[in-house]
C-alpha cells in the first residue's frame, strides 16, 4: 500500500485569488513568479496552516485588503490521495469591516473538491451551514481547531502521538530559522506506570515532612512570641512599681494667707458687678433715640445710591437709542447691496446656461446646491476635454503598438531558430550519453541496471544495492553484538560459578535484606546422611524447594525469618520418623527444626511433612515435585551442580566464538562489495554535456514562451488601440474654455450674492434687536428715578422725628472702666482658686500613690512566681500598654496558627490571669514546657526526614528496574539511529567548497554519566549510588510539583539531549554558531538552512510511514548556485518528502528530480486578480499543462 501524498490544493476568494487550484505532480509543487505575484501568500495559506489550524498573520487583511467594505468569505483546502482513497482538509474564512476578527471554520471530508462544491449557484462561497449540509455524512465541520487537528493527525499520520505531531508542525514553521531541538518531540516518553505508586507514597511522605517542618517553624515562632510577651508584661510591672514609688512623696502644708486673699477679692468683685448693673439701666432709656438716628442715616444712603443708579440707566438708554438708529441705516445699505449682487449672479448664470440653478437659489439659500451644480458642470466639461486629449493619445498608442508588434515578431523568429538548434544539440548529447551508459551497465558486476537510460534507474539500482548491503551490515552487526553480549554474559557467569555457591532463586515476594541478618538458609545448614540413595536425596530436596523450606532463613534461636509462614507448623515434633533420619543438622537450633518435619515414603499426615517420593505438606498446603539429582544440599552436590553449569556454559562460549568468526568473515565480504560498488560508480559516464544542452534548451524554450506571450500581448494592444482610436467630437478647445470661464464667473457671483443676502438678513436682525434693547433701557431708567424720589421723602420724615437727645458718652465711659476693673478682680480670684485646689489635690494624690505602689509590688511578686518568669530576665524598661497588647495579639495569632499545624496530640490554651494571658501546652494530655514542645516537633521532623531519604532510595531502585532502564536505552538508541539515518542522506550533498552538514545528538554533561549507566547492566553498588544521587537531584528540582509532573521530570530523558547542526569546511566538524555562520558565503548559509530544515522535518515523518511528508520551502533557491540546487533537489528525493517550493526564476528542471508540477503565477497590468499557468517537469523536459 502506498502512502498518502498531496494531490491538489486550492484558494477561493482569499487575497487576490479568485478561484485557483494547484495540482501536484508526484506529490511535488513549485509556485513560480515575480515578487508580489502571491506565491508566498499561497504558501502561507496552505502549509503548514492547514495541518495545525494556526492562522498566519494579517489574515483579516488577506480577506478585506485596504479599505474593503462589507463581509467577505473564502476557502483554502488541501487534497491527499492514497491508492483509491481521498482525504480533503480545509478552512472557511470570513471577515468584515466591523471587526478585526476572522471567523475560521475547519472541515475534513473523504470527498474531492469538485464533487464537493464550495460555491453556490451564483458562484458565492458557501456559508458554514450550507458547507456542513454539503459534506453530510462524508466528513465533518469541526467545532474547534483542536478537533480539526486531531482528525488530520489520526487520518493522515496514523500512529503519531499528539506530542510528536505538535513537534512536527513546529518544525514546519521554522523554515527560515530551523531549530534541530524540535527533534526532541520524536523521542517518546517512558512508560512509568509501575513506579507511580512509589512516587505517590514518596509525595505523601514529602508532604508530611513539609507539614512537620511547618509545625517546627510555627512552634519556634510560638516560643519567640511567648518570650516577647512575657518580657513586655514583666518589664511593665517592674516599671509601674518604680513609678508609683517615686510619686508617693510628702504633702505640702496649707497656706492660710491664700485663703484670706481669696475672700477679699471675691467681695470686690461683687461691688463692681452691682455698679455696672445700675449704669445699664440708665443706658436703656436712650435706646429709642439711637434707633431713629440709625434709620435716618440709612435712608440718606439709599437716597444717594438710587439717584446715582437712575443717572446711569438714563445714560445707557440714550446710548441704546443711538445704536438702534445706526443699525437701521446699516440694514438698509445691506438690502441694497444684496439686490445688486443678485442681478450680477442672474446675468452670469444666464451666460453659463445655469439659470435654473439661480432660480432654485432664490427659493432656497443653499450654498451646497451652488457648489454641487457648478462642480457637476465643471466635471462634465472636463470629461469632454479629456475625451479630446484621449483621442489624440489613442492614435499615437495605435502607431506605437504596431511598431512594437513588428519588433516582437522579429525577435520570436530568431528565438524559434535558436530553440530548434538547441533541441538538436540536446538530442545528440542525449543519444551519446545513452550509448555510454549502456556500455557501462554491461561492465558493472554489483549494479544490475536493465535500462540504464530510464529516469532514476541507476539511482534506484544504487539504492537497492546500498540498501541490501546496509541491511546486511545492520543484521550482521546486530547479530555480532548480540553474540558478543551473550559471550560476555556467559564468560562472567562461568567465572562466577567457578568461585561462588549459587543459591536457589529468591522469590519475588522476599523483602528482607539477608546481608544484615544472622543465621543461614536451611540448605546451607544441613547435609544428607552418608550412603543415602541419590534418587531419595533428589526427591527430598525437590520437596523442600517446592514447599519453600529449602531456602528458609534459620536464626540462631531456631526461628524462621518473617517471609516464611511455617513456624507454627514446625513447633510440634513429628510423631514418628522425621527429617533427622535423612539429614544431618548443623547445631541444636536446626536439629529442633528438622525434628518438627515428619518423613515417610509419602508425606505423612502432620503439620509439616516431607515424603521420599517428593510430596510435601505445610499446614493446609501440599504438593509434589521431582528433580533428577540434588543441587543445593551437601558440598558434593553443590560442586557437581556448579561443574555441570560450567560445562554447559563452556559449550555455549565455544559456539559463540565460532559464530562471531563467521560473522566477521561475512562483514569483510560486504566491505569488499561496497568497494566494488564505489569503483563502478566512479566509472559511470558523466551527465555534464547533456545537462548543459538541457539547460540551453530550457532557456531557449523559456525565451520562446516569453516572446510568444509578448507577441500575443502586442497584438492585443494593437487591436485595442485601433478599435478605440475611431471616435470624433465636434467641440473645439476654444468653446470649452469660454464655457468654463462662464461657469467660474457664476460660481464667484453666486457666492458673493449669497454672502450679501445673508449679511442683509444679519443686519436686519441686529436693527430689530437694537430697537428692543433701547426701549427696555428707557423703561428701566424711568423706574430708577421714581425710586430715588421715594427714598428722599423717607429721609425728610426721619429727620423731623429726631428731637433733643441725652448724651450717653459719659455713662458709656464709666461702664468701660468698671468692666476693666471687674476683669482684673476675676483674674485674681481664679488664680487663688487654682492654688487652693492644687494643694488639696496634692494631698489626695500622695495617699493614692502609696496605695498603688503597694498593689504594684504585690502584682510583680505574683507574676515572678508564675510561668512567665521562665522566659525572660527582669529589667526596668517601661512598656507601653499598646505595645503589650500588640505582643498579646501576636501571641494569640501564633497559637491559632500552631493549632492548625501541630499534631492532634498537642493541645494549646491561653488562660487569663487578671490583666495578662498565660500560654499552657500539653502532649497527650500531659503538661510540658514550650522548649520541650520544640524538641518534640524537631524529633518528629528528623524521623520523617529519614523516612523520606529511605523512600527516595527505594523509589530510585524501583525506577532503575531493568524494564524502565531498558525503555530508556531503547529510546536513546532509536534517537541515535535516527540521527545516523539523517546524516547518511545529508552526506550526499556537498558544495563546491566541500562544505558538509550533519546533525549531532549532544548529551548534557550533568546527565552524561547517568545516561551511560542507564544503558549498562548489571550495575555495581557505586554505580547504583551515582544513579540514586542523580534522581534525588531531579526530584529536588520539583519538590512542590504534582506526582505526574515529578514522574515526567525524573524520566524526561529527551531533556538530557540536545540536537545541534554541525558543518565541516575541510577542517573538521564544528557546531553551527554565530561565528561559523558569519564565515559562510550567502549561498552556503542558504544551503545550510535548507539542509537543516529538510533533515529535521524528514526525521519527524519517520513515525508515520503511511502519512504525507509535506515541507514548505519559500524562496528556496535564493543565493544558491545551480550545482547546489541540483544537490538540494536530490536530497528532497532521497528523503522522500513532498515539497512545496517557491521561486522567482527557477524551473527545477534537473535530472536529480524525477518530476514536479510548476504553476506560473500571473498578475494583470492593474495588479488585480492572480491566475496561474501549469507546467510539468517529468525528469526529461518541461511541458505545458499535464495531468
Amino acid at each position: 500500500m502506498t502512502r498518502w501524498r498531496p494531490s491538489r490544493a486550492g484558494v477561493l476568494n482569499v487575497w487576490r485569488f479568485h478561484d485557483e487550484t494547484f495540482t501536484f505532480h508526484d506529490g511535488r509543487l513549485l509556485l513560480r513568479g515575480p515578487n508580489g505575484s502571491g506565491k508566498s501568500k499561497a504558501l502561507e495559506l496552505l502549509v503548514p496552516y492547514l495541518l495545525d489550524a494556526e492562522p498566519p498573520g494579517a489574515m483579516h487583511w488577506n480577506l478585506m485588503g485596504e479599505g474593503g467594505d462589507g463581509v467577505r468569505a473564502g476557502y483554502a483546502w488541501l487534497e491527499f490521495q492514497r491508492d483509491d482513497e481521498w482525504f480533503t482538509c480545509g478552512v472557511r474564512l470570513q471577515a468584515s469591516t466591523n471587526t478585526t476578527d476572522v471567523q475560521a471554520s475547519y472541515f475534513t471530508t473523504g470527498q474531492r473538491i469538485g464533487d464537493l462544491l464550495l460555491v453556490n449557484d451564483v458562484r458565492r462561497p458557501l456559508t458554514r451551514v450550507n458547507l456542513a449540509r454539503a459534506i453530510g455524512d462524508r466528513g465533518e465541520v469541526h467545532g474547534s481547531p483542536a478537533g480539526y487537528r486531531a482528525a488530520v493527525r489520526t487520518t493522515l499520520f496514523a500512529g503519531m502521538s499528539e506530542q510528536h505531531y505538535e513537534s512536527l508542525v513546529t518544525a514546519l514553521r521554522q523554515a527560515r530559522r530551523p531549530d534541530p531541538n524540535v527533534l526532541a518531540g520524536v523521542m517518546p516518553p517512558v512508560d512509568h506506570h509501575d513506579v507511580g505508586e512509589s512516587f505517590e507514597r514518596l509525595a505523601r511522605q514529602r508532604e508530611k515532612l513539609r507539614s512537620l517542618e511547618d509545625a517546627l517553624e510555627v512552634t519556634e515562632t510560638l516560643v519567640h512570641r511567648q518570650r516577647d510577651y512575657a518580657q513586655r508584661v514583666l518589664s511593665a510591672a517592674q516599671a509601674r512599681l518604680t513609678a508609683t514609688e517615686r510619686q508617693a512623696g510628702p504633702a505640702d502644708e496649707t497656706d492660710q494667707q491664700h485663703r484670706e486673699q481669696l475672700v477679699e477679692v471675691t467681695g470686690a468683685e461683687q461691688r463692681l458687678a452691682h455698679e455696672a448693673t445700675e449704669i445699664d439701666a440708665q443706658l436703656n432709656g436712650t435706646q429709642r433715640l439711637d434707633e431713629l438716628k440709625e434709620q435716618a442715616a440709612a435712608a440718606r444712603t439709599r437716597t444717594e445710591n438710587a439717584a446715582k443708579h437712575a443717572a446711569q440707566l438714563r445714560a445707557r438708554a440714550d446710548e441704546d437709542a443711538e445704536l438702534a438708529a445706526n443699525a437701521a441705516t446699516a440694514a438698509e445699505n445691506a438690502r441694497a447691496a444684496a439686490g445688486t449682487a443678485a442681478e450680477q449672479a442672474r446675468e452670469t448664470a444666464r451666460r453659463a446656461d445655469m439659470s435654473s440653478v439661480f432660480e432654485n437659489l432664490e427659493q432656497n439659500d443653499d450654498r451646497q446646491l451652488l457648489s454641487a451644480a457648478v462642480d457637476a458642470r465643471v466635471k462634465q466639461l472636463t470629461q469632454v476635454r479629456k475625451a479630446l486629449v484621449q483621442q489624440e493619445i489613442l492614435q499615437e498608442t495605435r502607431d506605437r503598438a504596431q511598431a512594437r508588434l513588428d519588433r516582437e515578431r522579429a525577435d520570436l523568429a530568431l528565438a524559434e531558430a535558436a530553440e530548434t538548434q538547441a533541441a538538436q544539440a540536446h538530442e545528440a548529447a542525449r543519444a551519446k550519453l545513452d550509448d555510454d551508459l549502456a556500455g557501462w551497465a554491461l561492465r558493472c558486476r554489483e549494479l544490475v541496471v536493465l535500462e540504464p537510460t530510464a529516469p532514476l534507474a541507476i539511482s534506484e539500482a544504487v539504492s537497492r544495492v546500498r540498501e541490501e548491503l546496509g541491511l546486511a551490515e545492520v543484521r550482521l552487526d546486530e547479530s555480532r553484538q548480540a553474540a558478543a553480549d551473550r559471550l560476555a554474559q556467559y564468560t562472567v557467569l562461568r567465572k562466577k560459578l567457578a568461585k561462588q555457591i549459587v543459591p536457589p532463586p529468591a522469590p519475588y515476594t522476599r523483602e528482607a535484606d539477608r546481608a544484615a541478618m544472622t543465621g543461614g538458609p536451611l540448605w546451607h545448614l544441613v547435609e544428607f546422611r552418608p550412603h543415602m540413595p541419590l534418587n531419595l536425596c533428589a526427591a527430598v530436596e525437590a520437596a523442600l524447594e517446592a514447599s519453600g523450606l529449602l531456602d528458609a532463613w534459620v536464626t540462631p534461636d531456631g526461628s524462621l525469618d518473617h517471609d516464611t509462614f511455617a513456624e507454627q507448623e514446625l513447633a510440634s515434633p513429628a510423631p514418628g520418623a522425621s527429617l533427622l533420619d535423612v539429614l544431618v543438622p548443623e547445631g541444636h537450633a536446626v536439629h529442633q527444626l528438622l525434628a518438627g518435619i515428619a518423613f515417610g515414603e509419602t508425606a505423612p499426615d502432620h503439620a509439616a511433612a516431607i515424603g521420599a517420593d517428593g510430596t510435601w505438606r505445610l499446614g493446609s498446603l501440599r504438593g509434589r515435585w521431582a528433580k533428577a539429582e540434588p543441587t543445593y544440599i551437601g558440598v558434593d552436590a553443590r560442586e557437581l551442580a556448579a561443574q555441570r553449569r560450567v560445562a554447559e556454559l563452556s559449550t555455549f562460549i565455544d559456539k559463540l566464538h565460532q559464530d562471531i568468526g563467521e560473522l566477521d568473515e561475512s562483514r569483510q565480504r560486504i566491505t569488499a562489495r561496497r568497494e566494488a560498488l564505489a569503483s563502478e560508480l566512479a566509472d559511470q559516464p558523466g551527465r555534464g554535456p547533456v545537462d548543459e544542452a538541457s539547460a540551453l534548451l530550457i532557456e531557449a524554450q523559456a525565451r520562446c514562451a516569453v516572446l510568444r506571450d509578448a507577441v500575443s500581448r502586442a497584438e492585443h494592444h494593437r487591436d485595442d488601440a485601433a478599435s478605440q482610436a475611431v471616435h470624433d467630437t465636434a467641440v473645439s478647445e476654444h468653446e470649452l474654455d469660454d464655457v468654463l470661464d462662464a461657469v467660474s464667473a457664476f460660481r464667484a457671483a453666486g457666492d458673493r450674492w449669497l454672502d450679501e443676502r445673508r449679511a442683509a438678513g444679519v443686519a436686519e436682525l441686529a436693527a430689530t434687536t437694537a430697537r428692543s434693547r433701547a426701549t427696555t433701557s428707557r423703561e428701566h431708567a424711568d423706574d430708577a428715578e421714581r425710586a430715588a424720589t421715594a427714598h428722599a421723602q423717607e429721609e425728610e420724615e426721619l429727620g423731623a422725628a429726631i428731637g433733643s437727645a441725652i448724651d450717653r458718652d459719659q455713662l458709656s465711659a464709666r461702664k468701660q472702666e468698671i468692666e476693666t476693673e471687674l476683669q482684673d478682680v476675676r483674674g485674681q480670684r481664679s488664680t487663688l482658686e487654682r492654688v487652693v485646689g492644687a494643694l488639696e489635690e496634692k494631698r489626695k494624690a500622695d495617699a493614692e500613690a502609696h496605695r498603688e505602689a503597694a498593689e504594684a509590688d504585690a502584682r510583680l511578686q505574683h507574676l515572678m512566681s508564675g510561668p512567665l518568669a521562665e522566659y525572660v530576665r527582669l529589667d526596668a524598661t517601661p512598656r507601653e500598654p499598646l505595645s503589650i497588647a500588640d505582643a498579646e495579639r501576636r501571641l494569640a495569632n501564633a497559637v491559632q496558627d500552631a493549632r492548625l499545624l501541630l499534631s492532634s496530640r498537642v493541645q494549646l490554651a491561653l488562660e487569663p490571669d487578671e490583666d495578662v494571658t498565660v500560654l499552657t501546652a500539653t502532649l497527650d494530655w500531659k503538661p510540658l514546657s514550650l522548649a520541650a514542645l520544640v524538641e518534640f516537633s524537631r524529633d518528629q521532623r528528623d524521623r520523617m526526614s529519614e523516612q523520606v531519604v529511605a523512600g527516595e532510595r527505594e523509589l530510585a531502585d524501583r525506577t532503575l528496574t531493568p524494564d524502565i532502564r531498558g525503555q530508556i536505552a531503547e529510546r536513546i538508541q532509536a534517537a541515535d539511529e535516527l540521527v545516523d539515518l539523517v546524516n547518511q542522506r545529508l552526506e550526499r550533498v556537498r558544495t563546491a567548497s566541500k562544505l558538509r552538514v550533519r546533525l549531532a545528538l549532544q548529551v548534557d554533561p550533568q546527565a552524561s554519566q547517568a545516561r551511560d549507566l542507564l544503558t549498562k547492566d548489571p550495575l555495581t553498588d557505586a554505580e547504583r549510588e551515582v544513579l540514586h544521587r542523580f534522581f534525588r537531584e531531579r526530584l529536588d528540582e520539583l519538590r512542590t510539583a504534582g506526582t505526574e509532573q515529578q514522574l515526567a521530570h525524573v524520566l524526561d530523558y529527551p531533556a538530557w539531549h540536545r540536537f545541534v547542526v554541525q558543518v565541516d569546511r575541510g577542517d573538521g566538524w564544528q557546531p553551527l554558531t554565530k561565528r561559523t555562520h558569519r564565515a559562510l558565503s550567502a549561498g552556503e548559509k542558504a544551503l545550510v538552512r535548507h539542509l537543516s530544515h529538510v533533515a529535521v522535518t524528514a526525521a519527524h515523518y519517520q513515525a508515520a510511514p503511511d502519512g504525507p511528508r509535506l515541507i514548505a520551502l519559500d524562496d528556496v533557491f535564493a543565493a544558491v548556485d545551480h550545482a547546489n540546487r541540483a544537490r538540494l533537489l536530490e536530497l528532497l528525493v532521497a528523503f522522500d518528502v513532498d515539497p512545496v517550493l517557491t521561486s522567482d526564476d527557477e524551473w527545477c528542471a534537473y535530472r536529480e528530480l524525477p518530476g514536479i508540477a510548476i504553476h506560473q503565477l500571473i498578475t494583470g497590468p492593474d495588479d488585480d486578480a492572480v491566475t496561474t499557468v501549469r507546467f510539468t517537469w517529468d525528469g526529461d523536459s518541461v511541458t505545458p499543462g499535464g495531468s
